[in-house]
């Protein structure tokens, strides 16, 4: 048994595009046993894993393949996009500034429902355990309610998409939500 909680942070962003699929498969096969990533809610209250609120412009391009500037990447707000229009960004082919090992593929920012249900299908497929899951909302409050939904609805929109996953409350899924609801 290991004694320790080894996590891949964004996947593994190091190789891979953070907070993608193919990043978390790569750290489930390295032997992590937690997956860490944000979560943003989208327009049509679809949870979302990605570190900012908006398409960041140093890892993705808009959806007509051009670059996205720092100086209007929040324009690119995701709590205002439906999950049709995020997918049409492309947030991995762009060369990473601090990871240039990073591989480059086209890939778009994944369901949570979607990144859980393929860890857990991976990880028992390839007799690994089951990885813990923590999440982090990386929405941005400060008085400006435009990445975020209202303080409350954030919460209660994260309990009832995580309810309508049906995850059982004990083994093989181990999703720790802390403060937001009992699941």
């Amino acid at each position: 048994m290991n004694k320790f909680d080894i996590q891949g942070h964004r996947g593994y962003r190091g190789l891979y595009p953070e907070n993608t699929i193919p990043a978390f498969e790569a750290a489930l096969k390295l032997g992590v046993t937690t997956l860490e990533m944000d979560v943003v809610i989208t327009g049509d209250n679809k949870v979302l894993v990605s570190h900012e609120p908006f398409m960041s412009h140093e890892i993705c391009l808009d959806p007509s393949g051009k670059e996205i500037t720092e100086a209007n990447e929040k324009q690119h707000n995701i709590f205002k996009m439906t999950l049709e229009e995020v997918g049409k960004y492309d947030c991995g082919s762009k060369s990473h500034p601090r990871f240039p090992l990073q591989k480059k593929m086209k890939v778009s920012k994944p369901l949570l429902s979607d990144v859980i249900r393929y860890a857990e299908q991976f990880a028992v497929e390839n007799k690994l355990p089951v990885p813990f899951t923590i999440l982090k909302s990386r929405a941005q409050w400060n008085g400006n309610k435009n990445f975020i939904p209202t303080i409350l609805f954030m919460p209660m929109c994260w309990c009832r998409k995580f309810k309508q996953l049906r995850f059982p409350k004990e083994p093989p899924y181990k999703v720790l939500i802390s403060g937001l609801c009992n699941i």
